[in-house]
């Protein structure tokens, strides 16, 4: 989400600073959501703690 974010604010960005047209402005945030989501991992996906595999799966229905 935080990547998401990161990258439509740059490509905001991009377009009212630089006064570029929407394909650069495109590619700027794409690149910008590339990077955070490495940054943050799971590509983009901020990880959690803890188990949550399984939710409300009992083991035994397989």
């Amino acid at each position: 989400m935080v990547a998401a974010v990161a990258g439509l604010i740059a490509a905001v960005a991009a377009r009212a600073i630089g006064e570029v047209s929407l394909t650069p402005a495109v590619v700027v945030g794409l690149v910008t959501f590339g990077v955070f989501g490495v940054l943050l991992g799971a590509g983009g996906v901020e990880r959690v703690d803890g188990d949550g595999h399984g939710d409300g799966h009992g083991h035994g229905h397989h």
